[in-house]
C-alpha cells in the first residue's frame, strides 16, 4: 500500500494542464519528424520486433502495423519521460526525445525493441535514483527502487530480442574522443552526446565549481554517471582484456552490441544533469542569464534534433 501510494503521489505532482499538453504535443511533433513521411522501417531489427506483432494478428497491414508501432512508442516515451525528470520537467523531456543516440536508435536504426527500452529508461533513472521524497516511507522507498531495478532485466531482454551477431569486436564500435562532440553532421553509428545536453550539464558544473555554490547531491551524481558511462564507451577502454578475463562478460555485454551503446547510456544520463543544471540557474541566476541559458539550450537542442531526423531520411531512404 506505501509503495502504491508513493507512486500514485508521484505521478500526481506532474501538472497535465492544457499549457503542458500544448508543449508536449509540441515536443512530440518536433522530435517525430520522419513518421509523417509515412516511411516503414525496413531495418533487420525492425523486421524482427514486427513480425513478432504481425504473427499475432495475421491479415495485418505491414505499413500500418509498423507506423502504429513507432507513434505508440514515441507518445510513451514522451510521457514517461515528463514524469521521470523532477527539476525542468518539460526542458528534460525535450533533452531526451531530441537526444542524439535515442534519434539514432528511432529513425537510424530504427529498432522498435531498443526504443522500447529507450522509452523505459528515463522511468529506471528516476526510480533508482530520485530522492527520498518529504514524507515518503522507508517501505515506499524501497519499493519504488525495486521496480527500478525490475526495469532492467525486461530491457535486456527486449534487447536480446532484436540483437544480431556481432560483426566486429564489442570494443570495436567505442568511440574516439572527438566524437562525443559530433554537431550537425551524420557520423554512422557514432552520434554525438547533443550539445543541449553538454551545455545543460556544463551550467550544472559552473554553479558547482566557478561559482562554489551548493547543487544537488542528484545532479552531481547524475553528471559523475554520465562521465563514468563516457569512459566505458572508449574505443581504447580495455575491453579486450575483460571479456577474455571475466568468463561470461561477453555474453553478458552482448545485446548492447558495442561499446559506443555507453555513449548512449551516458546521454540518457547527463539529460537528467543537464535538467538539474538548468534548474540551478533558474533559481540562483539573475533574470538575463535565466534568458539567455534557456534559449541557447533549448534552441540548440531543436536545431540539432530537426538536423540529425533530416540527415536520418536523407541517409536512410531516397527522398522523392
Amino acid at each position: 500500500m506505501a509503495g502504491e501510494i508513493t507512486v500514485l503521489k508521484w505521478l500526481r505532482e506532474r501538472q497535465f494542464n492544457k499549457k503542458t499538453v500544448a508543449a508536449l504535443l509540441g515536443i512530440l511533433l518536433v522530435s517525430s519528424l520522419p513518421l509523417f513521411r509515412g516511411y516503414l522501417p525496413s531495418t533487420e531489427g525492425a523486421a524482427v520486433f514486427r513480425d513478432l506483432l504481425l504473427d499475432r494478428r495475421p491479415g495485418s497491414d505491414p505499413a500500418v502495423t509498423g507506423l502504429l508501432i513507432l507513434w505508440g512508442i514515441q507518445i510513451l516515451t514522451l510521457v514517461l519521460s515528463y514524469c521521470s525528470f523532477e527539476k525542468m520537467p518539460l526542458a528534460g523531456t525535450l533533452l531526451y526525445m531530441l537526444c542524439p543516440y535515442r534519434l539514432y536508435i528511432a529513425y537510424d536504426k530504427m529498432d522498435p525493441a531498443k526504443l522500447l527500452v529507450w522509452a523505459f529508461l528515463p522511468l529506471s533513472i528516476s526510480l533508482l535514483f530520485r530522492k527520498r521524497a518529504e514524507g515518503e516511507k522507508t517501505a515506499g522507498r524501497w519499493i519504488r527502487v525495486g521496480i527500478g531495478f525490475g526495469i532492467l532485466p525486461m530491457s535486456w531482454r527486449l534487447l536480446s530480442v532484436t540483437a544480431a551477431a556481432a560483426e566486429e569486436p564489442f570494443w570495436g564500435g567505442g568511440y574516439a574522443f572527438g566524437q562525443f562532440f559530433t554537431l550537425f553532421a551524420y557520423l554512422e553509428d557514432h552520434p554525438g552526446m547533443g550539445l543541449g545536453i553538454l551545455l545543460g550539464t556544463a551550467y550544472l558544473l559552473y554553479e558547482c565549481i566557478a561559482e562554489d555554490r551548493k547543487v544537488s547531491g542528484a545532479g552531481k551524481g547524475f553528471a559523475f554517471a554520465g562521465l563514468v558511462l563516457m569512459i566505458l564507451s572508449l574505443r581504447r577502454f580495455p575491453w579486450y582484456v575483460l571479456i577474455r578475463v571475466v568468463p561470461g562478460l561477453g555474453v553478458l555485454l552482448a545485446p548492447l552490441g558495442t561499446a559506443g551503446s555507453f555513449a548512449g547510456l551516458s546521454a540518457a544520463v547527463l539529460c537528467f544533469s543537464a535538467s538539474s543544471g538548468m534548474a540551478e540557474v533558474y533559481e540562483k541566476e539573475e533574470k538575463y542569464r535565466k534568458t539567455a541559458l534557456f534559449v541557447l539550450v533549448i534552441a540548440l537542442a531543436l536545431l540539432q534534433g530537426i538536423f540529425m531526423q533530416n540527415e536520418y531520411l536523407y541517409f536512410q531512404y531516397p527522398l522523392e
